[in-house]
Order: C-alpha cells, then sequence, then structure tokens
C-alpha cells in the first residue's frame, strides 16, 4: 500500500516492483508519478478483498489514502507526531480544506489510535483537538 506518491512513501517502489512479484494498491491520482503497470486501476475492484478499510485523505496530495484496520488507522502524512510539527500538522500541505475533511473523515471512523508516517502513534483525540486550527493555516504560494 503506497498512501500517497511522494518520494520518501514510494521512491523505491519501481526497484521493488522489478525483483519481486509485489503488487502495489494506490490512488489512481498517484499513477502519474509512478511507473505504468501499477495496480491503481485496481483499486475499487480490489478493495474489497483487503483486510483494511482505504480512507480517501487529500489535502496533504491529491493522491493520499489512510488505511483503517480494526481500530487503528495509518494516516500516512494526512497527521504527523514528531518535532517538526506543530499540532499533528504535516510540514507540506497542498489544500487546506481538503485536509481538515480529511481529518474530519478520520475523526469520524471509529479508530482510537492513529499510526502516522512520521513519528509516534497518538490517539484520535489529538486531532479532535486540534481540528479547529486548520483554519489558522496559511498557504504560500
Amino acid at each position: 500500500m503506497l498512501t500517497h506518491a511522494h518520494d520518501d512513501h514510494a521512491g523505491f517502489i519501481n526497484e521493488v516492483l522489478s525483483i519481486t512479484p509485489a503488487e502495489v494498491v494506490l490512488h489512481p491520482l498517484a499513477e502519474k508519478f509512478l511507473k505504468a503497470g501499477s495496480n491503481s486501476e485496481r483499486l475499487e475492484e480490489i478493495k474489497n478483498q483487503l483486510p483494511f478499510s482505504i480512507i480517501y485523505t487529500p489535502g496533504h496530495t491529491a493522491d493520499h489514502i489512510s488505511l483503517k484496520y480494526r481500530k487503528i488507522m495509518f494516516c500516512g502524512d494526512a497527521a504527523m507526531n514528531n518535532f517538526l510539527n506543530i499540532n499533528r500538522f504535516i510540514i507540506w500541505i497542498e489544500d487546506v480544506e481538503a485536509y481538515r475533511q480529511s481529518w474530519q473523515k478520520i475523526i469520524n471512523t471509529d479508530c482510537d489510535t492513529i499510526y502516522p508516517a512520521h513519528g509516534k502513534p497518538f490517539k484520535k483525540s489529538d486531532l479532535e483537538k486540534y481540528i479547529s486550527k486548520i483554519d489558522d493555516i496559511k498557504l504560500i504560494n
């Protein structure tokens, strides 16, 4: 599973695919950034066969997805928890409104714990606590 097509998440995917029979599941918008022949076109076809739910969570990137398994959310870069962040925000946001809506989607699930791609796990209540601060984010063009 690739949460999105940034290099720190998908940088070696072409090499992995060239030496293994692995299949990749990703959002179709990520396809243009990755090698042709990825399985993004099969996302709808196979998502009911996966042991987790796929939640479209754009904002950081247009192609971002998160994965929910039982009471756990693997949020990729929808949030983070390390020394670079403030209020669990990721340091790069493409679309503030989509980012806020994605946090709300995560909050609306029955997950308890969120595992970000960067930093330590944290409780969903952190997103509930900080979601109003998203309105203060100003993007630099």
